[in-house]
């Protein structure tokens, strides 16, 4: 069986060590799309030693200055964080992530950690679909970097899931919802709705939204038509 399209992005990793350990688990799964996110600048050849057979994953990644430019392409983003949050994403375990990646297994698939320390911000996790949480003991809950990795990752490439049961519709992909959210800001700004400038929170509110609902390919051209008649009218 051919392993799913998922791309593994590193925010602002610390420690080379844990880029290599993150390399070496991915081509034990079969993955082979490493994305660092304003990596550590120090310690290569340590990351290479902890790669094990795997140094061509680290030698060929990608490296960006930002985590909207890193999930560019992908058609869902998932951010792996145990730090409660107050914004509107959905909450999900690894294995509701697999039953996604199994009902649309061609679609490219980024899944998100943090650094080592602070983990995710708040406006990187906006980026995302959604938040993923591991189950772990109140008593110790947080886990290294490359363990979070191991978990989540092993899951995602099992095949498991019920991805038949939502697999009903395409699923819209990120540069999809992005060009829908830049036409809905359009349209409320030309309408006056926004009561500050730019409406920054109003819209990370939409986008909480709409991931919420997993708006699926039609229902992005549905929603994308219907703003950009309701802007025209509003403009006239």
């Amino acid at each position: 069986m051919r392993p799913p399209r998922i791309s593994v992005i590193l925010c602002q990793t610390r420690h080379a060590g844990n880029i290599g350990a993150v390399a070496r688990l991915m081509k034990n799964l079969g993955l082979a799309r490493l994305t660092l996110v304003r990596p550590t600048a120090r310690g290569h050849l340590e990351a290479i030693r902890m790669a094990v057979g795997a140094a061509e994953i680290i030698e060929r990644a990608r490296i960006t200055d930002s985590l909207e430019e890193a999930i560019e392409g992908a058609g869902r983003a998932w951010a792996v964080t145990r730090r409660p949050r107050s914004i509107g994403k959905t909450t999900m375990a690894p294995e509701d992530v697999a039953a996604h990646i199994a009902a649309a297994p061609e679609m490219e698939t980024a899944i998100v950690f943090g650094s080592e320390k602070l983990g995710l911000s708040t406006s990187q996790v906006r980026l995302c679909d959604a938040i993923v949480t591991i189950p772990t003991s109140p008593a110790a809950p947080s886990l290294n970097l490359a363990q979070a990795a191991a978990i989540v990752l092993s899951i995602c490439t099992s095949g498991g899931g019920e991805g038949e049961d939502l697999a009903q519709e395409e699923p819209s992909t990120l540069a999809e919802r992005r060009i829908l959210y830049k036409r809905i800001e359009r349209t409320l700004a030309a309408s006056g709705y926004f009561r500050t400038e730019g409406g920054q929170k109003t819209m990370a509110d939409i986008e909480d939204l709409f991931s919420r609902a997993a708006v699926n390919r039609r229902d992005c051209g549905l929603l994308l038509g219907m703003f950009r008649r309701i802007q025209a009218a509003v403009e006239r």
